[in-house]
């Protein structure tokens, strides 16, 4: 099987995902820091709900930048589930445009897209029962 031997195979696609993630993450911290001070607000004194934002600010700030990293490492992980056998079939299908039909495209066992890999190689053996490559000159 393969192994990894960059992360960032497909940058723009890399980062754009990452982005969707850490955004994501972002906007889920924020939301739950302004809900929560606004129920400590509500439902308290004023000298609770100070001790209160006291209390839960550093705790929400620590867990949004948890989450931040978290969703750095989980974005840069699943794009590269993606951008990996993007990258392994487009180099296969210009192997067989350069005439090498042989080789199969062989996915790792934690990559996407094997189901579209799966389908070339049945494109690649339907091809080869049904005569092999025509019209092809040298």
């Amino acid at each position: 099987m393969f192994s990894r031997k960059r992360f960032w195979i497909h940058p723009g696609f890399q980062r754009r995902v990452i982005l969707f993630w850490v955004v994501q993450a972002l906007v889920v911290a924020l939301c739950s820091y302004f809900v929560t001070i606004y129920l400590a607000s509500r439902s308290a004194t004023a000298e609770q709900a100070a001790m209160l934002r006291e209390l839960v600010r550093p705790a929400l700030l620590v867990s949004a930048g948890i989450g931040f990293a978290v969703s750095c490492v989980a974005g840069l992980v699943f794009s590269h589930r993606i951008a990996g056998p993007v990258h392994r079939i487009k180099s296969s299908i210009n192997k067989i445009i350069n005439g090498n039909f042989a080789e199969p495209i062989i996915l790792r066992q934690d990559d996407e897209l094997k189901d579209l890999a799966a389908a070339i190689n049945m494109l690649l053996q339907y091809f080869w029962l049904k005569g092999g490559p025509k019209g092809k000159t040298d």
